[in-house]
């Protein structure tokens, strides 16, 4: 009933409009300076310390989009995807939708990129186990020929 008193149109939080260069390191006082996460085929700890910049910061960036609950950011409650609906889905079935939500997250909370494919990778060796993964490309007219690919698991294994 959108004619009914405190009834809202539901709309999506835009990011913000500014966004850093890429070209340089941000400097240890500014908002854009994150710590470089650990890659979970890496190890943990084979980023302690270091900063995440220029390609590294947006593959990062995507890997946070992708493996956040939506609504589990009190800020930004329109933040991420909402995969929590299909986990559990059977994999095959929930394929189209997490790639649906997927490709909406990244498109309004990645400013930076254009991403060139979604889709889910399985893994053979553990049922219930796949990687959202992400082709992509800056559109910094430089560099928009290099692709890129970021991985996100998606599973059983990722919420116990």
């Amino acid at each position: 009933m959108p004619d009914s008193p405190g009834a809202q149109d539901f709309q999506l939080t835009p990011p913000s409009p500014i966004i850093p260069d890429l070209a340089f390191a941000p400097e240890p006082q500014s908002p854009w300076r994150q710590a470089l996460m650990g890659d979970i085929r890496n190890g943990v700890a084979d980023s302690v310390g270091a900063i995440a910049t220029d390609l590294a910061d947006v593959a990062q960036c995507i890997r946070i989009i992708l493996s956040t609950p939506k609504g589990t950011d009190p800020y930004r409650p329109d933040f991420s995807m909402d995969i929590l609906d299909y986990l559990d889905w059977p994999i095959q079935k929930a394929t189209p939708f997490v790639v649906r939500e997927a490709m909406r997250a990244v498109l309004t909370w990645e400013p930076r990129v254009d991403v060139l494919k979604i889709g889910v990778r399985y893994d053979d060796a553990v049922l219930g186990r796949a990687y959202i993964s992400v082709e992509w490309r800056l559109k910094d007219p430089p560099r928009s020929t290099q692709v890129q690919l970021t991985e996100v698991l998606f599973g059983m294994e990722r919420y116990i």
